[in-house]
């Protein structure tokens, strides 16, 4: 199966456009890092990050496994200090391939409903 980095936070883009925490996943890479809700997520790796789907593809971009700092800031705006995370990793649904028994399973020669074209 096909794995793909977790950082283990929900969130919503700040007023400054980084990634606020709203929640950690207890037991994630980012509770064993310390991060807390209502941190912000301002930087992967000294690269700006400038939504929460921006964090998502910054973190993505590395192995499961991986070592990223982030930089952070509290729940004011202030403090920013740098944390380092060791990235989880979680299965990837989407990566299923065609070997995937539904595939098998269904002939390219009828409708979705198993009927052939033209029957009644």
């Amino acid at each position: 199966m096909a794995s793909k980095p977790q950082l283990g936070v929900t969130g919503t883009n700040s007023q400054s456009g980084a990634e606020t925490i709203n929640s950690v996943v207890p037991g994630s890479a980012a509770d064993r890092a310390g991060l807390k809700a209502g941190e912000t997520i301002v930087k992967v790796d000294n690269r700006a990050v400038s939504s929460f789907s921006d964090l998502v593809a910054q973190v993505s971009a590395h192995a499961p496994g991986s070592k990223v700092t982030l930089t952070v800031v509290d729940s004011a705006g202030g403090n920013q200090r740098p944390v380092d995370v060791t990235l989880g990793s979680e299965q990837d649904k989407a990566a299923e391939t065609a070997d995937d028994a539904r595939f098998q399973q269904q002939s390219p020669f009828t409708w979705p409903n198993g009927q052939l074209p033209g029957d009644r």
